[in-house]
């Protein structure tokens, strides 16, 4: 078919034909199963009504000769009269039925055929009627001839019947399944023809579904994408269909209407725009010369302002940027203000209006780069502040910084420099003084102002300074180390009590230098294997039996020899190492005590420090687990100080440690922070009073009443009491006299190292000598 002949079609025309045509094809599709059908119900009928009943026939025209045949061969066989009239007429009565039905047989034949084939059944039955009529009258004659004759011939002629009436049935069979096999050949034609229209009537819907798709669904779709690319601005889109006449044509012309149209008024909008656009440009050319000759003059006053040159820092701009220049000076007095601010900031303490480190270290660093003839450097630092925070709020504390900040001000030089450098440090660089007198008059000053301004005995948030002081050249040629030298001086001066006043001297710094060096050498010490355990013995003061053993750390510096633990164990808690140190003592010191005969028990000191891991109940555990020591032989001593930084987690992990069975003693009770309330909140198993009791109860009596107060509140606690520093026999009595459950020192047995003499020697011999 031509293009222009498709083309022309619309679409409403070829989907009423498409479905013309499909509907033909399924009408032909069901017409040709109808037809097959009526014809098979007719072979069927006449299967019923003339082939059944004909085989029926035949079959009641057999069973009359066979019976007619078994008569007559009975009334022969059976020679009695009365049996061989009874089976003559039986004979005669089937013979008569077998007539019959043969001669209405004969009446309904139709088919040659079927005559020819009928035409043997009636000769053999009569010749068989023949035979026996012969046989009959031979019977009036002679009986056994008779019967004779009739099984000589009867059979053969019975069997000649039989056999024509069969022939007659076969073919009727046959003419049946003749009819069968047509029925079935007619409908397995019917059934071919029936797929072949099935499958023409799919393929003409397939075409017809590809013809939409080519000719309607196809454009559709492309017209769709064409009308959403013209939404979106897309001009140039191909609009398919313009050649066609149907209605996908109509569509498609509209569209390339409105398609001019929008493209009419796009180019009219582009123009416009085009023309805005080159005004605006024009307008924005001329405004950027006029920006470029004001940012210009800006960058000039900017320059002059950063330069200083607050006269040049005018831009003078033209008279439309009016507004500008005044924002321009109050941004240039806005910007001194805040640089001023920002050195002050930098420079100087917020809280007391005193300058700050940055400025201390900067007028330093000046001030002997000039190399003065004499310059100090004082510093101080405000005691108890911390506790005043705690128990009066931090705006107390302010109100005292502020106070002494004016102390320090007012009495410093006009040209000296004070300082706030830390929160409770404050210095003095004294840079007109002409010696150490001066400084002395300096500090001397700084007390008696703040003596009268605090009371220590009355006023409870009272303060004190401890001062420092170093001075140039004499302890120092630079800053780093003049301030070395001044942090020195401030702890020395912190050490030796509220409100003292230190110098500077060597022996600071060579003991400075002494302990760093013994707090790195402390860090490998244990690596090195340089500590041992020495054991005191714990004796019943009455009978001398050794209880215990208190196991006391040891180090042996390789270089130093032997370091008294006062002066290690205070570098091991500040460096963390004690709680490695304290494990390996915990460690070995049930290791000892697992291997000694008896049930004395062994005791280890506790730094407060590892009062504060959190895992030191299960480090004990672990330990008894791996030595095999029984809990109750091992007493861990701890002082009153232990409880203060952590009182509520240092009683959990004590009550933790209570609980393995281990026993926990208070070490020292009576010195430092004693508090009745410890022993409310945790029940300890034994009291130690310290040896500084012990050492002045012979002469004191205010030394004996506390020990003897102390061991009646463990009696009244039924808390066992250890006296500690036992050195003669005096002292031991007067402890026995008090009624100190336990007593331990020289008088008993020294520390012994296990590698001269075991603990269980060890006490014996020094009790044997006492």
């Amino acid at each position: 078919m031509p293009l222009d002949v498709v083309n022309r079609i619309t679409i409403r025309s070829f989907v009423l034909g498409s479905f013309a045509v499909l509907l033909l094809v399924a009408l032909t599709a069901v017409l040709v199963p109808v037809r097959s059908a009526i014809d098979a119900d007719r072979h069927i009928q006449q299967i019923e009504h003339d082939v059944i009943p004909r085989l029926v026939q035949l079959d009641h025209i057999k069973t009359a000769v066979t019976g007619a045949r078994q008569h007559m061969a009975k009334a022969l066989i059976d020679g009695s009269p009365e049996r061989h009239s009874a089976e003559t007429t039986a004979t005669r009565e089937a013979i008569m039925e077998a007539d019959r039905l043969i001669q209405r047989y004969r009446d309904t034949i139709r088919e040659p055929q079927e005559q020819a084939l009928f035409v043997p059944v009636e000769a053999a039955w009569h010749e068989w009627k023949a035979a026996r009529e012969g046989v009959l009258r031979l019977t009036l004659r002679d009986y056994a001839a008779a019967a004779a004759l009739y099984q000589v011939d009867a059979p053969r002629v019975g069997e000649n019947v039989g056999s024509a009436v069969d022939a007659l049935i076969r073919h009727q069979q046959g003419r049946s399944m003749a009819v069968a096999r047509a029925e079935a050949h007619n409908i397995r034609q019917a059934v071919r023809l029936a797929v072949g229209l099935g499958a023409v009537m799919v393929a003409v819907a397939g075409l017809i579904i590809a013809c939409l798709l080519q000719r309607v669904i196809t454009p559709l779709v492309r017209l769709a994408d064409a009308m959403r690319a013209m939404a979106q601005g897309a001009l140039d889109h191909a609009i398919p269909g313009a050649q066609r006449s149907d209605e996908i044509g109509a569509i498609s012309q509209a569209l390339h209407a409105i398609k001019r149209l929008v493209a009419q008024k796009v180019r009219e909008k582009a123009n416009q725009e085009l023309a805005v656009q080159r005004r605006l440009a024009e307008q924005a050319r001329e405004e950027e010369r006029k920006r470029e000759v004001v940012i210009d003059r800006i960058s000039c006053a900017l320059s002059a302002m950063a330069k200083g040159d607050l006269a040049q820092a005018q831009p003078n701009l033209p008279a439309e940027y009016e507004r500008i220049s005044r924002d321009f000076e109050t941004t240039i007095g806005q910007w001194l203000q805040a640089q001023d601010a920002v050195e002050y900031l930098a420079s100087h303490d917020t809280l007391t209006g005193l300058g700050n480190r940055s400025l201390a270290r900067r007028v330093l660093d000046e001030t002997l780069a000039d190399e003065p003839p004499y310059c100090a450097l004082v510093a101080f630092e405000i005691d108890r502040l911390a506790t005043i925070n705690k128990v009066f709020g931090p705006p107390v504390g302010d109100d005292i910084l502020r106070e002494v900040a004016d102390i320090l001000r007012h009495v410093a030089h006009p040209q000296d420099v004070v300082c706030r450098v830390a929160g409770n440090e404050f210095c003095i660089i004294q840079r007109m003084a002409d010696g150490p007198e001066d400084t002395r008059r300096l500090v001397a000053a700084v007390a008696e102002a703040m003596a009268a301004r605090w009371d220590v005995a009355r006023d409870p948030s009272a303060v004190a300074l401890s001062t420092g002081i170093a001075t140039y050249p004499c302890d120092g040629h630079s800053p780093e180390t003049l301030k070395s030298a001044v942090v020195l001086a401030l702890d020395r001066a912190r050490q030796s009590g509220r409100g003292q006043i230190c110098f500077f001297d060597s022996a600071m710094d060579a003991s400075a230098r002494a302990s760093l060096r013994l707090e790195a050498d402390l860090t490998h010490a244990l690596a090195r294997q340089q500590f041992h355990l020495d054991f005191q013995p714990i004796v019943d003061p009455a009978t001398h039996a050794v209880q215990g053993y208190e196991a006391l750390l040891r180090w042996c510096h390789p270089d130093l020899g032997a370091i008294a633990p006062g002066e290690f164990i205070p570098l091991a808690e500040a460096s963390g190492a004690i709680v490695t140190i304290g494990e390996w003592v915990l460690q070995q010191a049930c290791l000892a005590a697992s291997q000694w005969s008896g049930d004395a028990f062994v005791a280890v000191n506790i730094s407060p420090v590892q009062l504060q891991v959190l895992n030191l109940p299960d480090i004990v555990a672990s330990t008894l687990r791996q030595t095999g020591l029984a809990p109750a032989r091992l007493e861990l001593e701890i002082t009153e100080s232990a409880l203060i930084a952590n009182r509520d987690g240092a009683l959990a992990i004590l009550e933790q440690i209570r609980a393995l069975g281990v026993h926990i003693s208070m070490d020292d009770f009576g010195t430092g922070y004693s508090s009745l309330s410890n022993l409310q909140s945790f029940p300890f198993s034994k009291l130690k009073i310290d040896q500084s009791f012990v050492a002045r109860a012979l002469t004191d009596a205010k030394a004996r009443s506390i020990i003897r107060a102390v061991v009646g509140l463990g009696r009244s606690l039924g808390l066992p009491v250890l006296a500690e520093g036992v050195e003669t026999e005096s002292q031991r009595q007067l402890v026995m006299e008090e009624g100190c459950d336990e007593a331990q020192g020289y008088l008993f047995g020294r520390a012994a190292t296990p590698g001269q003499t075991t603990p269980e020697q060890a006490a014996p011999e020094q009790a044997k000598r006492a």
